[in-house]
């Protein structure tokens, strides 16, 4: 199971837990658990309350079980997290170690929305535009992160999450710094002793892949690169289809083909822009997420984005599919024609 992060509303409580119930249990002397509401291999989240302020907050729980590298992990992205001051990437509340459970423990904003992961999941691409400017406030979060020295190493888009505020306005943020880094740490970055891939593949660097010991901010930068292929083909533009070792050998070796061979449609400019953030050579594309951010930016009037940004999108089987994000529940319509005012209002009720 991919990594928790606090998208507590788009997943149900679980059900048929064999673990004994936290409900009601108050976690650091702080935080009263409310209902629990995903659980995985590293650990447990919940819905709780701080007692301080009577914010809702999402509290990820480190197994009791853990091993000291999976901890470790957590406390890497509590640190990282804490360090950045900016609404594209998740807030961090509090952490620590409670005594009593004798486990680590991560308290963050509690998000409403979904991730991009779940947009894309039944939809064959999104339109250019919106795609510029996911891009481009992912680059904003990104930006954060390699101004304080961190590297997040695993962009995807499970892991950018589309946060739905007051009046459908949506803001991405980025989620899950378990496997950033500070840039000058010299440990290996993807592969551990035991040869392990550490990160998704799907979307790793070539200099990932090989192990490399001084990635830096290029390494995200490729990594975003591919989630927007992704968001424009449909389909990331590698599979896994041979088998592991196959894809990362064609991931160290193998140039991608410009996006316009595979989607002709696209403006030469974007393509350009997206075609740089996926070449092979780290010292071929650009820089660092703010100098990408600073091309995104060239090509949109603004980089705000709201639920109809969301609305439309190419469709998987020559219909219309509508989208709402609203509180984790999707609701999707697909039409032909393309979908009425009373549709759309029923969709997204914050639309004047």
């Amino acid at each position: 199971m991919a990594p928790l992060h606090p998208r507590a509303a788009e997943r149900a409580p679980v059900e048929g837990s064999r673990a004994p119930t936290l409900v009601g249990r108050v976690i650091g002397g702080r935080f009263r658990i409310v209902q629990q509401l995903a659980s995985g291999a590293m650990g447990v989240i919940h819905e709780a309350v701080d007692q301080d302020s009577g914010e809702v907050v999402a509290l990820k729980l480190h197994r009791q079980d853990a091993q000291e590298h999976q901890a470790r992990r957590l406390e890497r992205e509590a640190e990282a997290m804490s360090a950045l001051d900016t609404p594209h990437v998740v807030r961090v509340i509090s952490s620590g170690h409670d005594q009593a459970l004798g486990a680590q423990y991560l308290v963050m904003e509690r998000l409403r929305g979904m991730d991009l992961a779940g947009l894309l999941a039944p939809i064959s691409g999104l339109g250019i535009d919106t795609v510029l400017r996911i891009g481009a406030q992912a680059c904003l979060g990104l930006r954060a992160a390699h101004d304080a020295g961190y590297l997040h190493r695993d962009l995807k888009p499970g892991n950018l999450f589309l946060s739905l505020g007051r009046g459908g306005v949506v803001t991405v943020k980025l989620v899950d710094f378990g496997l950033a880094k500070p840039r000058d740490s010299a440990q290996r970055t993807v592969l551990t002793a035991m040869g392990e891939v550490v990160g998704t593949p799907l979307y790793l660097s070539p200099e990932q892949a090989r192990g490399d010991r001084d990635i830096d901010p290029r390494s995200d930068v490729f990594s975003l690169g591919i989630v927007l292929v992704r968001c424009l083909l449909g389909r990331p533009p590698r599979d896994l289809g041979a088998g592991l070792l196959p894809f990362l050998e064609a991931l160290c070796s193998e140039q991608l083909p410009s996006l316009c061979a595979a989607l002709p449609h696209v403006p030469p400019e974007v393509a350009r822009v997206i075609d740089r953030c996926t070449r092979l050579e780290p010292a071929a594309r650009y820089p660092s997420a703010a100098a990408l951010l600073a091309e995104l930016s060239a090509l949109i009037e603004t980089d705000a984005l709201h639920t109809r940004d969301l609305r439309e999108h190419r469709p998987t089987s020559g219909t219309l599919v509508a989208v709402r994000i609203d509180d984790g529940e999707t609701t999707r319509i697909s039409t032909t024609p393309p979908i009425t005012a009373e549709q759309t209002r029923r969709l997204f009720p914050d639309e004047d």
